[in-house]
């Protein structure tokens, strides 16, 4: 957990956002720690045995790997319902016996746990990426029991072999998600279980799961090929350039005899107004720079941002402005938030890898306030695949420069 507490820290880009609902599943492993009553365990089995015995040492197994397997569907990023089947692991004990007539004995316990289980979990983000969570649901266990003796601790109370029952368990943990497709978390649970002999207790389990969504990729995620088509408009200057003539042409009078030749028009010098700076408009679509939902640069991204840079390269330019926008999906606070880290993310890339002055360039997020798509062309408010498809082109990265060569 300490360790997701310092990637969560590092984490700058946004994964556990916007209100997707999506299937997942995946795996964990780690250690449990059983609470079982190993010495009344003991006591219970070997209470009716004839002569009495002496229990004159008890060695307990109490800790074991334990392993899940599960899968669940994720409503939006506060609420999920997950399935699964789950090994707590073996534990047992070895108690050494007397009797009065001093023979030696030893009662063996073995437990195996094992069931599978409901929850409902709650998720509550921390950051784009880091998100705490808690869970609440049933689980039917069954407790195998495998039991053997020697000598005086010979088994009078044998109580069967195994026992079932439903009951609850609980849990809380962190999650980390690494990318859109790709979870971590590190959880510690509690499982209620019925050992068949000495009632019930806990056993605890601290693992670590990887986590793996489906389809947040291939429906929502629309990436551009290698490289990504991007739409340069030009802004005509806001001034023409002004020429004008200092002399008009002279003509000779019709009637002046062809001997009287006219001296040859010569035109004045021509006074040119300075071209006012140009500027140039350029459009790149979201998914041609970052996955959805998401802005972390992608190698595609990062040759179409490559491109651009060597196409302006050799033109000074006064002011450069970074615009990122969104879709109408999620809301307003998360929209902005992301926006703007699309344009900082941008702006970053351009000044490291293209050189550009990082005094002229700015960053500014426009959320969804410009969209490309007009009222009633995407129709929902569900984030649906139809929808987020509808929406593309208003997913986007603007830049605006202004300058001169």
């Amino acid at each position: 957990m300490l360790s997701l507490a310092v990637l969560a820290s590092l984490a700058a880009a946004p994964v556990l956002a916007q209100d997707i609902p999506y299937y997942y599943g995946g795996f964990g492993l780690g250690q449990s720690k059983s609470k079982l009553d190993q010495q009344r365990m003991s006591d219970t089995l070997l209470g009716g045995a004839v002569p009495p015995v002496t229990q004159v040492d008890i060695n307990r197994n109490d800790k074991d790997t334990a392993y899940k397997l599960f899968g669940g569907y994720q409503f939006n990023r506060f609420m999920a319902i997950e399935g699964g089947y789950f090994h707590l692991g073996k534990f047992g004990f070895v108690t050494t016996t007397t009797n009065a007539l001093a023979e030696p004995g030893e009662l063996r316990s073995k437990k195996k746990i094992q069931g599978v289980n409901i929850d409902g979990v709650g998720t509550w983000p921390i950051t784009d990426r880091f998100a705490a969570f808690a869970r609440l649901g049933l689980q039917h266990a069954k407790a195998s029991s495998d039991f053997s003796s020697t000598g005086s601790a010979a088994l009078i109370n044998n109580p069967g072999t195994g026992k079932r029952e439903t009951s609850y368990k609980y849990g809380a943990g962190l999650q980390y998600a690494f990318t859109p497709a790709v979870f971590m978390r590190g959880e510690a649970e509690t499982y209620r279980i019925n050992d068949g002999v000495s009632g019930r207790a806990n056993i605890n389990v601290f693992s670590v799961s990887l986590v793996f969504p489906f389809g947040r990729n291939s429906s929502a995620m629309k990436t551009s090929s290698v490289t990504p088509d991007y739409q340069p408009t030009a802004i005509p200057p806001s001034t023409e350039v002004v020429a004008e003539q200092a002399a008009q042409t002279a003509q000779a009078p019709a009637d002046v005899a062809p001997a009287v030749m006219t001296p040859p028009v010569v035109a004045a010098p021509v006074a040119v107004q300075a071209a006012a700076p140009t500027r140039q408009r350029v459009s790149f679509q979201a998914e041609s720079l970052f996955a959805f939902d998401n802005s972390t640069m992608q190698p595609a991204g990062q040759i179409a941002l490559n491109n651009f840079s060597q196409q302006i390269s050799g033109t000074h330019y006064d002011v450069i402005t970074v615009e990122g926008h969104t879709d109408r999906i999620g809301t307003p606070e998360y929209n902005q938030s992301l926006s703007l880290q699309r344009a900082d993310a941008v702006k970053s890339y351009l000044v490291r890898n293209g050189k550009l002055d990082a005094g002229s360039i700015s960053a500014t997020g426009k959320s969804d306030s410009q969209p490309i798509t007009k009222p009633g062309d995407c129709k929902g408010d569900v984030a649906s695949p139809q929808l987020i498809e509808c929406l593309k082109a208003d997913r986007r990265v603007e830049i605006e420069l202004t300058g001169k060569r």
